[in-house]
């Protein structure tokens, strides 16, 4: 990614980047990148681009902690650290052409500017170091793999490797390229690896915010692939991007979908009862899935909970204490069975 291009956004003249430069540290302007290449005309030095926001508290643990630590100095003083605030102008920008919506971020570039590596969140001192050096470790890997496809353009496994590089880069555009190759190469899923690129482009799209994206490949794989291995956890994600993007009537047919396929897991119907009972939906449903779970799994106390709170929304107080009696049986230590229990025996239930 060329960063260069943020010259035209800049409506400052460069000051005092020179000592902070030459120490590894330095606040963004759009001319940092060409400034700190004027210092080292012959460096191969690689860059840690640092996206931060002021009203962030992992960004300020980051401050405090992290960059404040002497083995993370060490380390850092050996690139080109770019402080961005992304509450300003240039910085916002440089976010979004990064793809960059959650802080802190931090994004690692080789000397080229091509993008190594990068983590979203705080990272306490040792996991930065760690980050870092495996990063520098890895920095030629993805240059050796585009080399060796030139020569195996259809290899599916280097494109796998490919794909897999720019998914944790979080690039989705050439992630999707070489994911499309993979799906391409293994059109029956023969290999199984069809229905691998699709769930791990998918997981990318949800990543990213393209929540509509993301169901469109859930559908196509499930229309394939029902009984692959990876179909329950294509269900699961396919319901969370649902619930994230509140279309719940969706949610809620896939979760029937999901109960429909897999009627001898208590899991299933333990988690739709929660669904019903966390979204104050189908209570009916609700309690048929509790007691399909507690058919399957009769000595769980949270089925047994689960049961007891399906019973209440029902109206059934005097089954819901039954339940929470069993419960109690098994675990008479829990304060919250103990809080159910008083507030069923008050008939207060719904």
């Amino acid at each position: 990614m060329n960063l260069k291009k943020y010259l035209l956004f800049s409506m400052f003249v460069f000051l005092f980047i020179k000592p902070a430069c030459l120490w590894g540290y330095f606040k963004w302007d759009a001319n940092s990148i060409q400034q700190c290449r004027s210092m080292y005309p012959s460096s191969q030095r690689d860059i840690l681009l640092y996206f931060h926001r002021e009203n962030c508290s992992g960004c300020q643990l980051m401050l405090t902690r992290t960059f404040n630590d002497q083995n993370v100095s060490d380390v850092v003083s050996k690139i080109s650290k770019i402080d961005i605030d992304c509450d300003e102008t240039v910085g916002k920008r440089l976010a979004e052409e990064f793809s960059v919506n959650k802080f802190p971020a931090m994004i690692l570039l080789n000397h080229e500017e091509k993008e190594i590596s990068r983590r979203l969140g705080m990272l306490p001192p040792r996991e930065f170091i760690i980050w870092v050096q495996d990063g520098l470790r890895r920095k030629n890997v993805l240059s050796e793999l585009l080399s060796k496809l030139k020569n195996s353009p259809d290899d599916i496994n280097l494109n796998l490797a490919v794909a897999r590089i720019y998914r944790d880069r979080i690039d989705t555009e050439n992630a999707a390229q070489y994911y499309r190759k993979v799906r391409e190469s293994d059109p029956l899923n023969e290999q199984g690896l069809r229905s691998v690129a699709i769930v791990e482009l998918a997981h990318l799209f949800y990543e990213t915010g393209r929540f509509n994206d993301a169901i469109i490949l859930y559908k196509i794989f499930l229309k394939k692939f029902s009984h692959d291995r990876l179909a329950e956890i294509v269900y699961l994600d396919m319901i969370q991007t649902y619930i994230k993007t509140k279309q719940m009537d969706d949610a809620t047919e896939a979760f029937r979908a999901y109960r429909n396929l897999y009627k001898n897991n208590y899991r299933v119907h333990y988690s739709f009862a929660q669904f019903c009972l966390d979204h104050v939906i189908f209570p009916g449903e609700a309690l048929d899935a509790a007691l399909e779970a507690s058919r399957l799994k009769p000595d769980s106390v949270e089925i047994l909970e689960i049961l007891a709170k399906a019973y209440a929304v029902n109206g059934e107080c005097a089954k819901a204490i039954e339940s929470i009696n069993k419960a109690l049986q098994l675990d008479s230590d829990s304060e919250i069975l103990h809080e159910l229990s008083v507030v069923y025996h008050k008939k207060k239930c719904r």
